[in-house]
């Protein structure tokens, strides 16, 4: 089975096999497959919980939903924030909902979009650490720098959870 892009990615594993292998087989990073399947199974409650949530509210959200900011009406519409957040949810469901798929089927393929979307998600957080950094100085927040974190660990075990079911693939 050929991977998409594999082209781009198959080379890459191939130069990198042992340190990837060592990297994966970290004590830390050994559990991946299992961690991963329950990501993925959080990942779809949350969510699911979120979306049914929202869609009880009605056309619009209710204050303690919306985020924080001084003009309200007038920067988006509340029905387009309300449609904006269930976008995302469906979004965030359905990567989800591919990490399950993607350990029981053992396919690779399916864990492309949450590393995609994750690692476009990390390397945004870097450019704002990195911005704030020039802008406000070196200022820590403990409850951010713990999510980042965690982002970082997620991204890790999926990608581990990825290369160990490449192992089943000829890339």
């Amino acid at each position: 089975m050929k991977l998409p892009f594999y082209t781009v990615i198959g080379p890459h594993f191939k130069r990198n096999y042992y340190f990837i292998r060592q990297f994966c087989g970290h004590p830390f990073l050994c559990i991946s497959d299992l961690y991963t399947m329950v990501l993925g199974i959080l990942g779809v409650a949350f969510s699911v919980f979120d979306i049914a949530m929202i869609l009880k509210c009605g056309p619009t959200l209710p204050g303690y939903l919306l985020k924080a900011r001084g003009d309200f009406g007038k920067v988006v519409d509340p029905t387009l924030e309300r449609d904006l957040k269930l976008i995302a949810l469906l979004v965030s469901l359905e990567y989800y909902l591919f990490l399950i798929v993607g350990v029981m089927s053992k396919s690779p393929v399916f864990f492309l979009p949450f590393l995609f979307l994750y690692a476009f998600i990390i390397v945004m957080e870097f450019v704002t650490l990195f911005l704030r950094l020039f802008t406000d100085g070196f200022n820590f927040n403990k409850s951010s720098l713990f999510t980042s974190m965690f982002v970082v660990y997620n991204w890790m075990c999926v990608f581990c959870c990825f290369w160990h079911k490449m192992e089943y693939c000829d890339y």
